[in-house]
């Protein structure tokens, strides 16, 4: 019996992933956009938490707009799903 193919990944979404993979929103953890995108999914949806679970805005503190920003984009993705 032969197994369903998969559906293909639309190629933008991939290339999107691909990219949240190699942005790094802190570099003193290395916490990129693809780490916080799938704790976020996963229902961790403030900095607070975010910060616990990577370490990300737990060493100089300079990244913590940016991951801010990440999680309220985001959010407002999800408000539109």
């Amino acid at each position: 019996m032969s197994q369903p193919t998969p559906a293909p990944l639309d190629s933008t979404r991939h290339q999107e992933m691909d990219e949240e993979s190699r942005d790094i929103l802190c570099p003193c953890s290395g916490t990129t956009r693809a780490q916080i995108r799938r704790h976020f999914d996963r229902g961790t949806a403030d900095l607070d938490g975010i910060s616990r679970a990577t370490g990300a805005c737990s060493g100089c503190g300079g990244c913590e707009y940016d991951v801010q920003a990440w999680l309220d984009e985001l959010a407002a993705a999800k408000s539109h799903d």
